[in-house]
């Protein structure tokens, strides 16, 4: 007969259970057998005994993988053919159904490692989505990579794991591009097995190869490159822009790197190579990271714009009347002074500051004639400049990311017992960054030069508004002011060094500050 045996230690439990089934005592005898790993033969001599008779018979086996030969020799009488007979079946069916069961329990093993693997895949995934959620987009990308890049390298176990990014993105177009396409930035997490230059030498020989699929090797000739063993190497590529590398080096040869909610040690017949599974999580990753340099880079497309346009919109106005020239920098300047001291936190002082910028934007709107005139305004004239309030909101309502200077556009004219424009309203129903900018228009506009008179100075202006405390300004944001009129000075003086130096530009850091503040609703570091 033919049957299938992985391990010789099967006919000592055939031997169990054939005593049981048949009513007859079997027993073992020693014998030397060969080592398991090679194909050979062995025996195994049983003793056979009942009531009646006893005897001895040889199991002669050979491993092999086309199936393995048993017969049983001996001395039989025919009153033990029938005995022997059943007991060579009674042999084969058992040794058959043990293995059936060896089948099966690899089998299960195999499974509960792929379902491990991909429950390890699962969790990562997750945490990478929620680090790239809470990641600020502009912050660089290494710190991304040093939020994620430990938990990685300890799941795909690798000896070091390695960011290699564009200084911008670049569009491959075939095997022939140069590598490297420009300056290169580096980060590593763990052990530093290969430097910078062996890592461009690897990248310059496998990029090609890695943009169609990733690239896993194992087995590497340690006088290939330094001391690297294997490597997955894969692209950090959104579409058609490609924005760096993500290189795993050496995998390790313990288990015990791996997070403690892995059952991947406990299923997983551990071999020190690189496979499917660290290869998915690395083009997982890599496509997380591609997707946020991504979106970096639209924000900061988008920022730039906008804080054009602000810049277009602020030396428009400008540029139509000298003697204001500079007057929007000096109120966002003031009104993000009084904002601080009235304790707004730092996203609304920006968005103050922002539409203490624009405040003015919609005197593009009115005549030069108006706006020049050197003697007193007639009625008609005061009317259509009262409009430049509702002109500016009109301008600013298409620009939706920064809609939040609408009511400090609109509404800086208005006055608390209800006598401003272009609404009427009283009290708090006028907005605060309203009222803020009121108090910062009204002084500016106070100390600063007309056509029609020279600008008071600011303790007369300060005076002034004491004495309006309550019919036209806000009691709390007078108070802000008062609080910080050294700062306020402060700003005035630098504003009178700026003119004479003819530097009346706002500076493009400050817009750009207050844009990324009120865009993103993140906080920045003071500049």
């Amino acid at each position: 007969m033919i049957i299938n045996t992985r391990k010789s230690s099967i006919l000592g439990k055939v031997i169990e259970l054939s005593s049981k089934s048949m009513g007859i005592t079997f027993s073992q005898i020693p014998s030397q057998l060969s080592p398991r790993g090679t194909e050979r033969s062995g025996s195994v001599k049983v003793h056979v005994e009942n009531l009646e008779s006893s005897f001895e018979v040889t199991f002669s086996f050979r491993d092999g993988d086309d199936g393995n030969p048993v017969s049983i020799s001996g001395i039989i009488y025919s009153r033990e053919e029938e005995l022997v007979r059943r007991l060579s079946e009674t042999t084969a069916e058992l040794i058959q159904k043990d293995i059936q069961i060896q089948d099966h329990e690899s089998s299960l093993d195999d499974y509960a490692s792929q379902i491990s693997r991909d429950f390890e895949e699962l969790v990562w995934t997750r945490e990478l989505a929620n680090h790239i959620q809470q990641t600020d987009l502009r912050n660089p990308l290494f710190e991304l990579v040093d939020q994620i890049f430990p938990t990685l390298l300890d799941t795909i176990q690798a000896s070091q794991l390695s960011l290699i990014q564009y200084g911008s993105p670049v569009i491959p177009s075939g095997e022939n591009d140069s590598f490297p396409p420009g300056q290169l930035s580096f980060r590593h997490v763990g052990n530093e097995i290969l430097d910078q230059d062996s890592i461009q030498s690897l990248l310059k020989r496998y990029s090609h190869q890695a943009r169609q699929h990733p690239v896993v090797k194992n087995q590497c000739s340690t006088s290939q490159i330094g001391q690297l063993r294997s490597f997955i190497l894969v692209p950090i590529h959104s579409r058609n822009e490609e924005f760096g590398w993500v290189l795993a080096i050496n995998r390790t040869d313990s288990a015990d790197v791996l997070p403690s909610y892995s059952d991947v040690r406990k299923h997983d017949r551990h071999q020190p190579e690189f496979g499917t599974f660290e290869a998915g999580l690395m083009q997982s990753s890599a496509s997380f990271i591609a997707s946020h340099a991504k979106n970096s880079t639209l924000f900061l497309e988008q920022k730039d714009l906008l804080v054009g346009i602000v810049r277009v919109m602020i030396n428009t106005v400008d540029a139509k009347d000298h003697y204001t020239c500079g007057h929007s920098d000096r109120v966002a300047a003031i009104s993000r002074v009084i904002a601080t001291n009235l304790q707004l936190c730092e996203r609304e002082c920006e968005e103050i500051y922002l539409s203490g910028l624009l405040h003015d934007v919609g005197k593009i709107g009115i005549p030069d004639h108006i706006l020049k005139k050197t003697n007193r305004l007639t009625q008609k004239e005061f009317h259509l400049l009262k409009q430049h309030p509702v002109i500016g909101a009109r301008v600013l309502k298409h620009l939706s990311q920064i809609s939040y200077v609408l009511p400090g556009v609109l509404y800086h004219h208005e006055q608390i017992n209800g006598s401003g424009y272009p609404e009427g309203l009283v009290g708090e129903q006028i907005p605060l960054a309203a009222r803020i900018i009121s108090v910062a228009d009204s002084f500016d506009a106070m100390t600063s030069d007309r056509p029609y008179r020279k600008g008071m100075s600011p303790e007369a202006a300060r005076s002034i508004l004491q004495k309006n405390e309550g019919p036209q300004w806000d009691e709390a944001v007078l108070n802000a002011f008062f609080n910080a009129w050294e700062e306020i000075q402060k700003i005035c003086l630098d504003s009178s060094l700026s003119k004479a130096s003819l530097q009346t530009t706002v500076p493009a850091d400050l817009i750009s500050r207050a844009v990324e503040m009120t865009h993103t609703g993140i906080g920045v570091e003071s500049v």
